[in-house]
This record gives C-alpha cells, sequence and structure tokens, in this order.
C-alpha cells in the first residue's frame, strides 16, 4: 500500500485520487509518520433515490380530517 505525506497529498491531490480510481488501490494518507486517513476507491456505488417524496401515495385519509379528534366536552377536563 502506497503511503503519503499530508503535504504532498496537498501539492498533488488530483492526481492521486485519479490513481486510486484506476488502480483500485488504497492509499494512506500521514502526518508527522502517523497515518491520519486512507483513500479508497469506491465500488459498485449507486445513488440512492432522494428521501424528498419517498412516501407519497402511500397514506389513506380515513373519515373526517376536519372535526376534532375529541369532543368540547372533554376538553373541559384537560384545562384543570
Amino acid at each position: 500500500m502506497e503511503v503519503v505525506n499530508i503535504s504532498e497529498f496537498k501539492k498533488k491531490y488530483l492526481a492521486i485520487l485519479e490513481k486510486v480510481e484506476k488502480t483500485r488501490q488504497p492509499i494512506l494518507i500521514t502526518r508527522r509518520g502517523k497515518t491520519i486517513a486512507q483513500i479508497t476507491a469506491v465500488y459498485g456505488y449507486i445513488e440512492k433515490a432522494s428521501w424528498l417524496g419517498c412516501l407519497s401515495s402511500t397514506g389513506v385519509i380515513v373519515g373526517n380530517i376536519v372535526k376534532p379528534v375529541l369532543e368540547e366536552t372533554t376538553w373541559e377536563i384537560f384545562r384543570n
């Protein structure tokens, strides 16, 4: 596995990312000799559908949606 210093990575990050994409071999990024990151290629990534609107057309309205759930007399009990 190839090891690259963070300063070299900053200078050549586009070329390093292209190399990882082509070779599918991970590269370790180090700072002062300690590993801080690993760059790896993504295999079989499939973009997920947006969560916005994912539940559209799944609900069903049953009954009156305008009428209050509780009767007015029951509301008086909860005031105290």
